[in-house]
């Protein structure tokens, strides 16, 4: 960390942790943010649900396994379908489906480009359940298609995200999972706010020209007359 002349990070929780572990790197340059979202334009967010022959649905995207959260996530559900049992939830973009999906659940595994932005964009909401979550591509793409997001609060950087765009609800166990999604089913204009603040948020921080700025500043700062010739701290 020491002999950097700069650090680019992903996330403010990112930058954050580091310098708490490697103090040095509170005396280095930085620039956070270094991904973009590119969604697709005219995406049809009624052609998924059509397809599929679905109603409602929460949308989760990602690896079935227990380090992300699918155990809560199944088990907040089963507390919401006794409440809308006309609800689905869809897992997607695991090849290792679910070996036997409780009912209202539909595990399918990879979709399709167009598919996977269709089913973004068509959801009451985009879950992210686990607590182990650093930078949530997911949830970026949920927010680029307007949709809002139920975030596992755990995670330093999921609650940072929330915070920040506007665009989720947080919750930390399967009954705040279940109110969280049953609060933005009884109210769509709420659903709609927090997806058009995710979307404002992306469109500002996490799209291409953005993400080339701040590195192309922090190249050139880095690059200016004196700073590269300077000793570097040791500690």
């Amino acid at each position: 960390m020491a002999a950097v002349d700069a650090l680019w990070y992903g996330t403010e929780e990112e930058r954050t942790l580091l310098e708490a572990v490697h103090p040095v790197a509170a005396r280095r340059l930085y620039a956070i943010g270094t991904v973009a979202i590119d969604p697709p334009i005219g995406v049809n967010r009624d052609a998924f649900r059509r397809d599929r022959g679905l109603g409602r649905y929460l949308l989760y995207a990602g690896r079935v396994a227990r380090g992300k959260g699918v155990d809560l996530l199944l088990d907040g559900y089963a507390l919401l379908r006794q409440r809308h049992p006309e609800l689905s939830l869809v897992l997607i973009g695991d090849p290792d489906r679910l070996a036997a999906p409780p009912e209202g659940v539909l595990s399918l595994g990879w979709l399709d480009d167009e598919e996977h932005w269709s089913a973004l964009a068509g959801a009451v909401a985009v879950v992210v359940p686990s607590s182990l979550e650093s930078l949530s591509l997911v949830t970026l793409e949920a927010w680029a298609a307007g949709r809002p997001c139920l975030l596992n609060r755990d995670s330093p950087v999921l609650a940072g995200q929330a915070r920040r765009s506007g665009g989720a609800l947080l919750f930390r166990d399967p009954a705040e999972l279940c109110d969280g999604a049953a609060r933005l089913l009884a109210d769509p204009a709420e659903a709609a706010r927090l997806g058009d603040a995710g979307r404002r948020f992306v469109a500002l921080h996490y799209r291409w020209n953005a993400v080339v700025q701040r590195l192309e500043e922090l190249i050139t700062t880095v690059g200016g007359a004196g700073w590269a010739d300077r000793p570097a701290d040791r500690e």
